[in-house]
C-alpha cells in the first residue's frame, strides 16, 4: 500500500513539474569579462507553452540585473531597460535576434570561460500567476561572438 501512494505521488510531483516547466531557457550564454568589467550580458531562447512575459531576471553573481533592449535610435545603437519581455504561446524567443539581453550589473566576481552562471527569471502568465525559472548560462571567452563562432589565438 506504501508503494502505492508513493507512486502517487511522484506521478503527482511529474504531472507538477511538467506544469511548471511552462517556461524553457536553451542556449545560455555569456561572454566572459574583461578584467575591471562589471557587468555582462545573457543571451538564450526562450520558449513558453503560454502566453507569458519575463518581468525580472536575478543572480546571485550581479548585485542587480535587468531586462534590456538594444535599440537603433538617431543612427546609433542605444541600450535600455525594459519592463518586461514578450512570450507568446508557443513561439520561440531569440533575445539576439530580437534585440534583447538579460543584464547583469555589479557583478561579484569576474565571468570566466568554462565557468558557468546561474539566473532566474520570473515569469507573468496571462492569468497573472508569476514563477521562478532557474537557468544558468556557460560563459564563453571573451572573443566569442553571437553566431556562435570562437576564435582561438594560441600562442
Amino acid at each position: 500500500m506504501k508503494r502505492l501512494i508513493l507512486v502517487g505521488v511522484v506521478g503527482l510531483l511529474a504531472a507538477f513539474s511538467a506544469a511548471a516547466a511552462e517556461v524553457k531557457v536553451t542556449g545560455a550564454w555569456a561572454r566572459a569579462t574583461a578584467p575591471g568589467q562589471d557587468s555582462a550580458s545573457i543571451q538564450c531562447v526562450l520558449s513558453s507553452g503560454k502566453d507569458a512575459r519575463v518581468v525580472a531576471v536575478s543572480s546571485p553573481v550581479a548585485g542587480s540585473s535587468e531586462l534590456h533592449r538594444m535599440m537603433q535610435m538617431n543612427g546609433m545603437m542605444m541600450m535600455h531597460a525594459v519592463k518586461a519581455l514578450p512570450l507568446p504561446a508557443n513561439k520561440p524567443l531569440d533575445l539576439a535576434t530580437e534585440g534583447y539581453h538579460l543584464m547583469l550589473m555589479g557583478l561579484k566576481q569576474p565571468l570566466k570561460a568554462g565557468d558557468s552562471v546561474a539566473f532566474t527569471l520570473t515569469v507573468e502568465f496571462a492569468d497573472k500567476h508569476r514563477e521562478q525559472v532557474e537557468a544558468s548560462a556557460d560563459i564563453k571567452p571573451l572573443t566569442a561572438t553571437t553566431e556562435g563562432h570562437e576564435h582561438h589565438h594560441h600562442h
